[in-house]
């Protein structure tokens, strides 16, 4: 028995699936005219603009199906810029914000299912080897539909949208996987061009707190003000979210870089160019949970990695080494030139490590979590079942823990969901080494879980999904390849 294979990816789309590459080739050049008629037509009369708009639409549609790698562009500017890409309705406190970055990613899977058959099989697919993750999205997405039905308004329903932004990541990943590109290269090539923007736009806010005002510091503070406004949170101005509404998301991202450079197929001088912008997001954060989580990520990634002999590879000894003295060197350096900052981080560290001995009180911040998850705690108690809507409502305030979140949303089903999700990630990723990095990644989403929301945030929706579709199809690839080898050996035998 032989499989088909297109590149490295079996069985990827039937003759006629636009995935299959049968689509004629166009120019972008139809878009670009329709979308420019339509914006000429929208200033005249907006009724005139909406088919041109459709029609330019359809065609992105039609374009992105032929050549799925053009998703993971999509995926990268969500991941940076989502929590920007806002409308305002109106009503304050984040609840009139029309969030178009997860809309989009929704729309767009919706419109390919209809268009590509191949597109259908990626989401079978996702259902049928990503079990866990596909059991996780869809409690998420129906939980808010039924909350909705009981005690809810009816807004509550727009829960259901992070959830299904999350399940259209999966659906891109594997699409873009079967596309035939190099999946290691899309993935640094994404994830470093997402980095070291959000590094650099989070130096110059640092920077402009503390006196130094370079180009584009003004407009980045004036739109970070702008967009805390409208979500009716705080801007911070000694830790920095840069592109981010919170300091713990951009540093979410920093973590997940260091995970990649860690256990990524990349060059040393890769290595490099991605352990320099992490670090400048972590010295520009503070965030310890992100930190900590990076750090047993990485021991655990290699603890479980595939060892090919007992022999310890001198090349390996000296890349790390290499990075480790970038890393010291970045640091020393830049303790010695903002000394108040590296103060304020020693003395934040310090809390933590005091928490040990004389409890959470010794650190302002957790002390304030365990508040919230006290009456987190109580509420989950009087609802087992779960609230089906977003707890946060009833609650009145942030829970800055995704397990207890889950269980208060829809009881220890939909938290077991989570943990499920993690550990079949952690359990598939780190074996055999193949893919360390979504494995490393789930160790540090698990733990960076207990005192934040990383589900919730545009990068894991985005980005780190888009990786876990890639994923999905790799264990589906490698399955396919076993049951032929099996299939084989028994013709054989039996020959």
């Amino acid at each position: 028995m032989r499989v088909a294979l297109r590149g490295e990816y079996p069985g990827i789309a039937s003759p006629g699936s636009l995935s299959g590459g049968h689509a004629p080739v166009a120019a972008a050049a139809p878009v670009a005219v329709a979308a420019l008629a339509g914006a000429a037509a929208w200033v005249l009369d907006p009724l005139w603009a909406l088919p041109l708009l459709a029609v330019a639409a359809w065609y992105a549609v039609v374009r992105v199906a032929a050549a799925p790698a053009a998703l993971v562009a999509w995926i990268a500017a969500y991941s940076l810029l989502g929590d920007k890409m806002v409308i305002s309705l109106g009503v304050g406190g984040g609840e009139g914000l029309l969030r178009l970055g997860p809309l989009v990613s929704i729309g767009l899977m919706g419109a390919l299912l209809l268009a590509d058959e191949g597109a259908r099989r990626a989401a079978v697919d996702v259902v049928r080897w990503g079990a866990p993750a596909a059991l996780f999205v869809a409690f998420g997405t129906a939980l808010p539909l039924i909350g909705a039905l009981t005690d809810y308004p009816l807004r509550t329903v727009s829960a259901a949208i992070i959830p299904l932004a999350t399940g259209a990541s999966l659906v891109f990943g594997v699409l873009v996987a079967r596309s035939g590109v190099d999946r290691d290269r899309v993935r640094y090539v994404a994830l470093t061009s997402i980095t070291v923007v959000a590094a650099l736009a989070g130096l110059v806010l640092f920077l402009h707190y503390r006196g130094i005002t370079l180009p584009l510091a003004i407009t980045l503070h004036e739109w970070g003000l702008a967009t805390a406004e409208a979500y009716g949170g705080i801007w911070l101005i000694g830790r920095v979210g840069g592109l981010y509404t919170n300091p713990n998301i951009l540093a979410t991202l920093g973590g997940l870089a260091l995970v990649f450079a860690a256990f990524g197929r990349v060059t040393l001088a890769q290595r490099v160019a991605l352990v320099m912008p992490a670090l400048a997001i972590m010295l520009v954060t503070q965030s310890r949970g992100a930190l900590v989580g990076a750090l047993v990520a990485v021991c655990v990634g290699a603890a479980f990695g595939r060892r090919r002999s007992s022999l310890v590879r001198w090349q390996t000894i000296i890349t790390w080494m290499l990075v480790v003295a970038v890393a010291v060197v970045a640091v020393a350096g830049a303790a010695v030139a903002f000394p108040h900052t590296a103060a304020a981080l020693a003395d934040r560290i310090a809390s933590a490590v005091r928490v040990i001995t004389e409890g959470v009180h010794a650190d302002p911040n957790l002390a304030g979590r365990v508040v919230f998850w006290s009456a987190a705690w109580d509420l989950l108690q009087h609802r087992v079942l779960g609230t089906f809507g977003p707890p946060e409502l009833l609650l009145g305030t942030a829970i800055d823990n995704d397990y207890l979140r889950f269980a208060l949303q829809g009881g220890f089903l939909y938290a077991g969901a989570w943990i499920l999700y993690l550990a079949w990630l952690m359990s598939t990723g780190l074996r055999g080494g193949a893919d360390r990095f979504v494995g490393a990644g789930a160790v540090f989403l698990a733990l960076t879980a207990i005192t934040q929301t990383p589900s919730a945030y545009v990068m894991v929706i985005g980005m780190f999904s888009l990786f876990v579709g890639m994923h999905v199809e790799r264990l589906r690839v490698e399955a396919l390849r076993d049951g032929a080898r099996a299939t084989r050996e028994g013709q054989e035998r039996t020959a």
